[in-house]
């Protein structure tokens, strides 16, 4: 007897189930947003009861409403590559000379 025949499997879902357009700005959710001040937002799927999507900061559990990002943060731009973290520069912290005090006085 042979086996069934399996029903085709859907195809994935193209780039345009993330676009999401807001104020007559259309936001392509695949891509993380970078605010006004520098932070860098992600939509990790998750969306409001009205299906407002919901983002996060640097992969944090908090979420933020895009539309809320676009009012007070904004304007928001897309980031069309992201540098992972151990691939970026950091800064050498540097050691002050000298004594070092603290708020409550010599630091030892």
């Amino acid at each position: 007897m042979a086996a069934p025949a399996l029903a085709p499997a859907p195809s994935a879902p193209g780039p345009q189930t993330h676009l999401f357009r807001l104020g007559g700005v259309t936001y392509d959710l695949a891509l993380p947003q970078r605010d006004a001040q520098g932070d860098v937002w992600y939509f990790q799927g998750c969306r409001s009861h009205d299906g407002m999507p919901l983002m996060s900061l640097d992969g944090r559990p908090e979420r933020c409403s895009l539309a809320n990002l676009a009012v007070h943060l904004g304007p928001l731009s897309p980031v069309r590559a992201v540098v992972p973290a151990g691939d970026r520069a950091l800064p050498v912290p540097t050691v002050p000379s000298g004594p070092m005090r603290g708020p409550i006085g010599p630091v030892v």
